[in-house]
């Protein structure tokens, strides 16, 4: 098959994986035999004419990530990374970037690594689909980038509760629940929703000194006003005991009482 062929058929498979809108997760199977089509057409020439078929086009940059999650072997990493983060259009990178922590896409890892290193503009995506995909082995990358901006990325907190517990993140997230206190009186909603991650996620890490913290904003409702809104964080209080503990919880009102009536019951 000469090289225009092989473009016109990765084309036709881009095509395929970028039409449905489901949940990767949902549709993968269905996708294998597409990938292992994209893979008979392998070639020493094959990144070249794979850049070639995806060129500009948005829905075949994002549908490229697929590719490179499932079919690693057939690109080199720095092919991968320099297509992301240089190549591909800025607003689609921003939406790989959280594609990649969405659907679970391990294998692209490095990427995010990548950018938690070297794309400072987009480490905020980067972090959040690090806590999607949780392994480990980002751990010490959240916690330099802690150590270098404090509590500049707001999302590291949320981040770090979703990966198994690691004695070394405590301190960072004792010192970034500390940290909060030190927001502008004019971010106090900020203040009340960084220092329940840190609580909520050093609960998850086996330390439970800021427990009482996430209870006490169980009365912490919505106060609105004719002129004014000013959100309350009853409900993820809720959400983070019912996590903690291992029950059951919906964002509804009512289990905001729920949690209140079983912690009762507890003491």
């Amino acid at each position: 098959m000469k090289n225009p062929e092989i473009k016109a058929e990765i084309k036709k498979h881009l095509d395929t994986i970028a039409s449905s809108n489901i949940i990767y997760q949902n549709r993968r199977q269905s996708l294998l035999p597409t990938f292992d089509a994209i893979k008979a057409l392998h070639t020493p020439d094959f990144e070249k004419n794979f850049k070639s078929a995806v060129g500009k086009i948005k829905k075949y940059q994002e549908a490229s990530m697929y590719v490179f999650a499932e079919l690693p072997d057939l690109f080199s990493k720095d092919f991968i990374k320099y297509e992301i983060l240089e190549s591909y259009h800025e607003s689609c990178r921003s939406m790989i970037l959280q594609r990649i922590g969405n659907s679970k896409l391990s294998g692209l890892l490095f990427v995010l690594h990548e950018v938690m290193e070297n794309y400072p503009d987009d480490v905020a995506w980067a972090i959040t689909s690090l806590g999607e995909i949780a392994d480990n082995s980002s751990i010490p990358l959240l916690i330099d980038l802690y150590k270098k901006t404090g509590t500049q990325y707001s999302g590291l907190a949320m981040a770090l509760r979703k990966f198994r517990p690691n004695p070394s993140v405590i301190e960072p997230l004792k010192h970034i629940f500390v940290l909060c206190d030190e927001y502008p009186p004019t971010h106090k909603d900020i203040i009340k929703r960084d220092k329940i991650m840190a609580a909520w996620a050093l609960c998850k890490h086996g330390c439970f000194d800021h427990y009482d913290y996430i209870v006490g904003l169980l009365e912490d409702s919505d106060i609105s006003t004719e002129t004014s809104f000013s959100p309350g964080e009853a409900r993820t209080a809720a959400q983070a005991i019912s996590d903690i503990k291992g029950w059951e919880f919906e964002w509804e009102e009512k289990y905001v009482q729920m949690v209140k009536d079983r912690l009762k019951v507890e003491q």
